[in-house]
């Protein structure tokens, strides 16, 4: 009787201190917990909030009797125990005596605490939805060895236990509630106090260089107070659309339009816009865009735009110094969908993890201080989050003070798959024929599958080729035989000699051919560097057939024409599924020695030409993994095991359907021809020259060339057929 008026006691004590009502959770949390540890004399008494993850329950504060102290202890994973799960979420009290053989601790009781004997857990709800739990334990020692058999009377503490905790949570609840009004109410009223200075700071201007034209005779001067003129409207006009952005997001009236667009346009112009204050603060910006092969977007360009300009613009104001990059890649693709990445990051001011709490709000900037030295309304961030999330996607954000900010966000846009053929029928010309060429192209490209594809395509339309896989192959070729060629294609990324100094070193050679630059990094500073360079027009990677002519035209007279022929096409897809299964087979044991060796470099470099090579073969599931892990090889970030298995497995999948496909069709065959007719297209670097081998393979010791016109192997084919000539097995 004693007891129980001790335990009524204690209760009516916690229900009068101040911190049960006050809000303040983690103070009342503390009271509740050890006032009843004490009273029930219980090893521990913890509080714990339920997560807004499923299953998860987080520590807000445990008492532990013995050593007097509060501590936090891990996570609770309800989905340990499915039945557990199923009690507190429905059960007034779950009562424990005996942990070890309760149906409701099994398997569970090791993992949280091995000495637990006994527990009592009272879920804590408000409105019938669970917040939370208070947990009541027992330790085994000398009183309790096995279990404790918990009274009614402290089955009932516990439980009025949890009720106090349920006012806790709601008092802190209606005080958050109280202090997020009183903080808009603020926002707002800063909010027109800013939005007052913003609008008549351009106002000011338009009417004071308005008056000064209106009493001016020198027209240079009326130009120039004009052109002032303007600059104050359109940065009038741009508040008063943010403005009005945020009043549509408020109201819920903001509409996404779903129409095709190219999602390089959209970088581009975000590039373009911001680029006059990069350069005015001398910054380094870098744009990185991966469109999805093969498909079409559709959403909101005009919004998207919106969102990364807004983003991009931030990025260049907050930085002084340094760096600002933006990625646009594709992380996965389906038959009519795509999941785009966008990244923004810089090198600026960052943000502490307060200001990083406020950003999103309308209205409000980081602190008073920011809009004062960087001006801006605050919209900004809030038009941006709200776009995204229009579309699908979640804004994130990692930020550090003094060393910069990550802007982030993924979304799912719908999409349909390009029409290829109608896109070339729609360049060709008006009599659908393809132009013919007389010259010599010297390509230079590391990627295989790449000098194939151009080879290819170039020898279609009559011209010769000669293809080197470095810069300085290119350079050595050209200083001794350069009058010989006609034009030049250079690829940028490349060992041993990039094409940037290749092309240096040619023009310093004298050499007056055209270089065109051939790579997927066609933003506006790109081929602005080209062209200063010494290349003076790019073809982007993949590239249609007309987009080459296109390039072909510029430089080259053309001397006829003749049909396109689809079933050339299907020849070359062909003839790329063997080159793909011949380069890849050992790909994985090459990346796997370049992560061993943390050649990084390398590593990026093998999965920078797997991409190029997936993307030419239309397997964009195996070109969106290994585009990824190029870019964590870049960024220098951490590459688990599981990446690697979605590689492999991806590859793999690949390579099986490719050489079921190669078995099931047979060799790429042909009729059979004279071996000077194959050292001529061997010298010619003709693709076609794989067709044309049938002969060779009834000739004993033939074995080796044969190899190596199949791995596309030219030069060394060549000296080849010269020992064979020499041994006299070939004529």
């Amino acid at each position: 009787m004693r007891y129980s008026k001790e335990l009524s006691d204690t209760l009516a004590v916690i229900t009068r201190t101040p911190a049960i009502s006050s809000g303040n959770l983690k103070e009342a949390a503390e009271i509740i917990a050890k006032s009843g540890a004490l009273a029930l004399n219980a090893s521990r008494v913890g509080v714990w909030r339920y997560g807004a993850e499923k299953y998860i329950l987080h520590s807000i504060c445990t008492y532990n009797k013995e050593r007097d102290s509060f501590d936090l202890q891990d996570d609770f994973d309800l989905s340990m125990n499915e039945l557990y799960y199923q009690k507190i979420n429905n059960d007034r009290l779950i009562v424990t005596d005996n942990v070890s053989t309760s149906d409701v601790w099994e398997g569970i009781s090791c993992a949280y605490n091995p000495n637990l004997c006994a527990i009592i857990d009272v879920p804590v709800r408000i409105d019938g939805k669970l917040v939370g739990a208070v947990c009541v334990e027992q330790d085994s020692c000398t009183k309790y060895r096995k279990k404790r058999k918990w009274s009614e009377a402290e089955q009932g503490f516990a439980s009025s236990l949890g009720d106090l905790t349920a006012l806790a949570f709601a008092s802190q609840e209606r005080k958050s509630a109280r202090d997020a009004a009183i903080a808009a109410n603020y926002a707002k009223t800063a909010f027109l106090a800013t939005m007052s200075h913003e609008i008549r700071t351009p106002m000011n201007s338009i009417a004071g260089f308005a008056e000064l034209a209106a009493d001016c005779n020198d027209i240079l001067k009326i130009k120039d107070y004009i052109c002032k003129i303007n600059d104050g409207t359109r940065l009038l006009l741009r508040i008063i659309n943010d403005i009005l952005d945020i009043s549509k997001v408020e109201s819920g009236k903001m509409e996404l339009e779903c129409v095709p667009f190219e999602i390089k346009d959209v970088i581009s112009r975000c590039q373009s816009v911001t680029l006059p204050s990069v350069m005015e603060k001398g910054l380094d910006l870098s744009v990185y865009v991966e469109p999805p092969y093969g498909l079409q977007l559709l959403g909101d360009p005009l919004r998207l735009y919106q969102a990364i300009s807004n983003l991009l613009n931030n990025a260049v104001k907050f930085t002084e110094s340094g760096r600002v990059q933006l990625i646009a890649v594709t992380r996965g693709v389906s038959e009519d969908s795509a999941n785009m990445y966008f990244e923004v990051k810089d090198s600026g001011i960052g943000m502490t993890q307060e200001q990083l709490l406020k950003i999103f709000d309308p209205f409000v900037q980081a602190d008073a201080g920011t809009t004062r030295n960087y001006g801006g309304s605050g919209l900004g961030l809030s038009i941006v989050k709200n776009i995204v999330e229009l579309m699908g996607g979640t804004l994130a954000v990692e930020t550090e003070e003094g060393k910069g900010s990550l802007f982030s966000f993924e979304i799912k846009f719908k999409a349909t798959k390009k029409d290829l053929v109608a896109e070339e029928l729609k360049k060709k010309t008006e009599n659908g024929k393809r132009p013919k060429f007389n010259g010599r192209v010297l390509i230079c490209d590391d990627n295989v599958m790449n000098r194939q594809v151009v080879c290819e395509h170039l020898w279609r339309v009559g011209l010769e080729t000669v293809a080197v896989e470095n810069g300085r192959e290119a350079v050595n070729i050209i200083k001794s035989d350069g009058e010989e060629f006609n034009l030049i294609f250079m690829d940028i990324f490349m060992p041993v000699m990039d094409g940037i100094e290749a092309a240096k070193e040619i023009i310093k050679s004298g050499c007056q051919v055209p270089i065109v630059a051939m790579t997927a990094n066609v933003m506006l500073n790109e081929i602005e560097n080209y062209k200063k360079n010494g290349m003076g027009d790019f073809l982007g990677k993949p590239f249609s057939s007309h987009e080459l002519w296109a390039v072909l035209e510029k430089y080259l007279q053309p001397v006829g024409v003749s049909q396109d022929e689809s079933s050339v096409n299907d020849s070359l897809a062909a003839k790329l599924r063997v080159s793909f299964v011949k380069s890849n087979k050992n790909f994985m044991t090459a990346l796997d020695n370049a992560i061993k060796a943390k050649d990084f470099t390398t590593a990026r470099r093998l999965a920078h030409t797997l991409k190029g090579n997936a993307g030419m073969i239309d397997k964009t599931n195996l070109q969106t993994v290994a585009a990824e892990l190029e870019i964590m090889f870049r960024d220098g970030k951490e590459v688990e095991e599981k990446d690697i298995s979605f590689l492999r497995r991806e590859l793999n999948a690949v390579l099986d359907e490719f050489e079921a496909l190669n078995e099931e069709n047979g060799a790429i065959g042909g009729d059979t021809v004279a071996v000077r007719e194959i050292v001529k297209m061997l010298e010619n670097i003709n693709p076609d020259v794989v067709n044309h081998i049938d002969g060779l393979r009834e000739t004993v010791g033939c074995e080796e060339l044969i190899e190596q016109i199949e791995n596309y192997e030219f030069e060394n084919a060549l000296h080849t057929i010269n020992q064979l000539r020499l041994k006299g097995i070939i004529e």
